[in-house]
């Protein structure tokens, strides 16, 4: 049997209870997450860095809940065979047309194009947390050549399915908006499955990208400025 995490939990809200640890594996959050939707009734949860934050139905307030949370938790254990993430693969046309930050990140790290698009296509990336925007995933798993530091000033608009990095991270934008990230290049996948990526990739899950060239691209249904 794995043994017991040391949570600490705290109401943050009405109705929401936030759970701390620290290290714990992704997989881990969903499935304590997955585990408190069938004992207790909950509406809503957001899986972010080292916390969840868990949101209740019903006239209870949190801290009438704190207490048989609480203790569920002190019971609850890690089974690591319980979840099986799923593996997406994403398309990308890397360039400089679709991803602006490419020739400044090859400066940087004093590689080519060519090699930085081997190195990202490379990694295996797991979905950490979702947030900032509906289907924003934040993606571990960066190759440690391709770290780079958010812009200082965002970009007003970032095209909807650009591929970019910050950091250590790696992600997608699944609509247009304001952004700070590396863009890199951008994935022609439909507007339809970017507007589902809050369903269709959950914490834990994996990603890989596949490089993909213009022409493919273009016939994909993909869109350059």
């Amino acid at each position: 049997m794995s043994k017991a995490i040391s949570f600490r939990l705290s109401a943050v809200a009405l109705r929401s209870i936030q759970i701390q640890a620290p290290k714990l594996p992704a997989l881990a959050w969903r499935q304590l997450a997955e585990d408190l939707a069938d004992h207790f009734p909950v509406s809503d949860y957001v899986i972010a860095f080292d916390c969840l934050q868990v949101s209740f139905a019903g006239q209870l307030p949190a801290r009438a809940i704190l207490p048989r949370l609480s203790e569920f938790c002190q019971n609850w254990r890690y089974r690591p065979s319980s979840i099986e993430p799923r593996q997406v693969v994403v398309p990308v046309y890397y360039s400089q047309q679709s991803g602006a930050d490419l020739a400044s990140l090859a400066e940087r790290t004093e590689l080519s194009p060519e090699a930085i698009v081997d190195c990202h296509t490379s990694q295996t990336y797991q979905v950490a947390a979702v947030g900032f925007q509906a289907g924003f995933a934040y993606l571990e798993g960066l190759a440690s050549v391709l770290h780079t530091p958010r812009h200082s000033t965002p970009r007003a608009r970032v095209p909807a399915g650009s591929v970019a990095i910050a950091n250590g991270q790696c992600a997608i934008y699944p609509q247009a908006s304001p952004g700070g990230w590396n863009l890199i290049g951008r994935t022609p996948v439909p507007q339809a499955w970017l507007n589902e990526l809050d369903s269709l990739l959950k914490v834990g899950d994996t990603l890989v990208f596949e490089a993909i060239s213009q022409e493919q691209y273009l016939s994909m249904g993909g869109e350059l400025d």
